[in-house]
């Protein structure tokens, strides 16, 4: 919860002290129109929120409701994503050619590849998911809009994805199953990373991902593999005109990593799908609990 002055007092109530800052709209609230603790939410915040994932055709998470609306936010602004992919495309082509002229191994170039995704690339993704959530809250970002929210949040998302990674592989030390179930419990770290600056990603993800997990691990699976599938076949066939006529390595290259980045923001887009779900739901069990 974001801390405040002792003095602060609610817009709509002045004679009452503010009992929180809603965590969306930066107002004092106080207890009257505070309507969510975790995260700390003014009443209109709160309205929007639970409008979200209505507007993504979602009022609780399913499989193929997930599925369907992850495809939808993607092709929403696929122009757009596609875009932004190009950007950190021609980068990462650049440096997979300089590599392979220096005829450096495949698991050197696997790593720097690797490497440059989960930090430089990071930035597109993140870019992308902000576009998809500004759609679903109603707003257009710009390019130059999405690449600074991109950059802004980059840290905090950076960090949350990078412990998850160590974590996954600490539990998959112990058995391949506890691995598995450790990243399916932290498959919505990014989007709560993003969308939530001021909770623990961590811990929000294993909440909401709670009594779903084997079908989120099937959705995961099935739309990670549909961006695979359909990105292989593209990707060939740059490889071998590539292998035809050498002067094509470079173009081909940039275009093979540019239909493997848009392909990829499918699972992305679905794990949002699946946040906005899984949250609506967890918050109208809490509605009705309380």
């Amino acid at each position: 919860m974001i801390a405040f002055p002792a003095e602060a007092r609610c817009p709509s109530h002045p004679d009452r002290a503010a009992a929180a800052t809603c965590s969306r709209c930066g107002l004092f609230v106080c207890e009257a129109c505070l309507s969510s603790r975790d995260p700390a939410l003014c009443s209109a915040c709160q309205e929007r929120r639970s409008a979200e994932a209505s507007l993504l055709g979602l009022t609780a998470y399913s499989f193929a409701g997930a599925l369907g609306a992850g495809f939808r936010l993607l092709i929403s602004r696929l122009w757009f994503f596609a875009v932004v992919c190009a950007l950190f495309s021609v980068p990462e082509a650049i440096m997979d050619a300089t590599l392979e002229e220096a005829q450096v191994g495949f698991r050197t170039s696997y790593w720097a590849s690797s490497l440059y995704g989960s930090t430089i690339g990071l930035i597109g993704v993140i870019a992308c998911l902000a576009t998809m959530a500004a759609g679903v809250q109603g707003r257009s970002l710009r390019l130059r809009e999405a690449l600074a929210e991109g950059l802004h949040a980059w840290g905090r998302v950076f960090v949350a994805r990078l412990w998850a990674g160590i974590k996954i592989s600490l539990w998959s030390l112990l058995l391949i199953v506890p691995g598995i179930v450790k990243w399916v419990q932290l498959s919505l770290v990014t989007p709560a990373a993003y969308l939530e600056p001021t909770a623990d990603s961590h811990s929000r993800s294993e909440y909401l991902t709670d009594g779903v997990r084997w079908s989120l691990l099937g959705l995961l699976l099935l739309s990670t593999g549909m961006a695979i599938a359909a990105s292989t076949i593209p990707s060939l066939l740059l490889g071998m005109a590539a292998e035809l006529a050498p002067v094509l390595n470079l173009p081909g290259t940039c275009c093979s990593d540019w239909i493997v980045n848009v392909a990829l923001l499918y699972p992305e887009a679905v794990a949002l799908a699946a946040y906005y779900a899984l949250r609506a739901q967890k918050d109208a069990d809490q509605a009705s609990v309380g």
